[in-house]
């Protein structure tokens, strides 16, 4: 496992980076030793923030992030959240393996994914504006995958490559708490 740390307004000691290491060993064991953790630490308000994302093979990637006033207590925090996470995508992979099915809907249920076109303005001097650009490698992968990346990333919509069209395809996650899946024509 190939660990990197940043911080932010954090001196990290020895100790601190040894207890680190010694507490990703137990998700070393269960995903294997050819992962990535990226550790970002950071304090503000009195709170000390521990965010690390797992990268593995095959496209994986695991996020979760806390807060607590004691940078060991936030590690264990962030830790059972990632372990919970692992677990569901363990869980998933294997359902995957002995069932083939899918979770693609049919049409009908695309056209109340997006809110009422006036509810993008709520004033005209307040426009809204691009404050952040992100670029990412899309990979091929079935609807089933995404939504598990989806959540495994804890984001509300995924944007993947489609391995059976080869096209950009999205999965989000709708208010009924089920997925919705937007493919091109």
């Amino acid at each position: 496992m190939k660990i990197n740390f940043k911080s932010r307004q954090i001196t990290v000691s020895p100790a601190v980076f040894q207890h680190f290491e010694r507490k990703l060993k137990r998700v070393e064991r269960i995903l294997g030793s050819d992962i990535d953790a990226n550790i970002t630490l950071s304090r503000g308000k009195g709170q000390d923030k521990v965010e690390i994302t797992i990268i593995g093979d095959g496209g994986l990637e695991i996020r979760a992030e806390d807060s607590h006033g004691d940078l060991y207590s936030a590690l264990d925090l962030v830790l059972e959240r990632l372990e919970r996470q692992i677990e569901k995508y363990k869980t998933r992979q294997d359902a995957k393996r002995h069932k083939r099915g899918s979770i693609r809907r049919t049409p009908e249920l695309l056209p109340d994914m997006l809110p009422p076109e006036d509810s993008y303005m709520e004033s005209d001097e307040d426009e809204p504006r691009l404050v952040r650009t992100k670029s990412f490698k899309l990979q091929a992968m079935d609807a089933e995958e995404a939504c598990l990346q989806m959540e495994l990333l804890g984001h509300s919509f995924f944007i993947f490559l489609s391995a059976d069209t080869g096209l950009v395809n999205v999965v989000y996650r709708r208010r009924d708490g089920n997925y919705g899946l937007i493919e091109p024509e």
